[in-house]
């Protein structure tokens, strides 16, 4: 995508007739949500587009579907917003993560590894990877512990079974 900016169409509705709306809306954006908060009673309908919406026709589709349902129509905004790597800003936002002697941090992380630590550098992914789960960090502090056991020599190899980034059998 090219673009510095994407229009944002947004507006309130009862939260029992987001999905009616989201589908007036479909026609007029290239990806349209809402999303419903655990006690909310309306719900915000979002579209996004690369290029300007048709503000009339989207009023146009807002205003007949609130008048089939017999509600007065939402108020729509229709702004620009800056283009984003929603996907990398909120990696960036994964704090480290330390447990027993590993130190689990995202690939940009810039700091340090604390002394005595063992840093696991896992450049977290679009859907798993960054250790963030308590049975992950529950796995590595079980690793740190078992490093310290008599089992009859150190760990050779390991089997990391799942969906993830392979953290577990990096550690």
């Amino acid at each position: 995508m090219s673009a510095e900016f994407l229009y944002r169409i947004a507006f309130d509705v009862p939260r029992a007739l987001g999905d009616a709306f989201a589908e007036s809306l479909e026609p007029h954006v290239s990806s349209v949500s809402w999303m419903a908060q655990e006690e909310a009673t309306l719900v915000e309908v979002q579209g996004f587009n690369d290029d300007a919406p048709d503000e009339a026709a989207v009023q146009l589709a807002v205003s007949l579907t609130a008048e089939a349902l017999d509600l007065s129509a939402p108020t729509v905004e229709i702004s620009q917003i800056p283009v984003r790597n929603w996907v990398l800003d909120n990696i960036k936002q994964f704090p480290p993560i330390q447990a027993g002697r590993f130190f689990v941090h995202s690939a940009e992380y810039e700091d340090p590894i604390p002394h005595s630590q063992i840093g696991l550098r896992v450049p977290a992914g679009a859907a798993f990877g960054s250790g963030d789960h308590s049975s992950t960090k529950g796995c590595l502090l079980a690793l740190d512990k078992m490093d310290h056991m008599p089992v009859g020599g150190p760990i050779r190899s390991a089997l990391d079974m799942g969906c993830g980034s392979g953290i577990l059998a990096i550690a």
